[in-house]
């Protein structure tokens, strides 16, 4: 089984790693589909899975209507859905969101 992967450098300096099963890239259109399971992994501790995902590469938006879970330093989140937006840097998660915070010790 092929499985499609790529490094990032966001803006900030962080790396992403993303792998996926299979996926259509549209050139002209700028925009990428992934088909999963979809694992995201960054340098500074979070992963994120999903079945699929929609990115706008001139945007820099991604988007998914699929579940999504993750993990990382603060806890765990599970939703129905997930969009990012990357002037924002925020992650929107929407539909039944489940958060666990980890306790910080301080």
């Amino acid at each position: 089984m092929n499985i499609l992967q790529a490094d990032l450098t966001l803006n900030n300096g962080t790396w992403i790693s993303i792998a996926a099963i299979g996926g259509v890239f549209d050139r002209d259109g700028q925009t990428l589909k992934l088909d999963g399971p979809i694992d995201i992994y960054t340098d500074i501790g979070y992963e994120l899975h999903a079945k699929q995902a929609s990115i706008d590469l001139e945007a820099g938006e991604v988007e998914t209507k699929q579940p999504v879970n993750g993990h990382g330093p603060f806890g765990t989140i599970r939703a129905n859905n997930m969009s990012f937006i990357s002037d924002d840097s925020l992650i929107f998660f929407g539909g039944g969101v489940q958060v666990i915070l980890n306790a910080i010790k301080g």
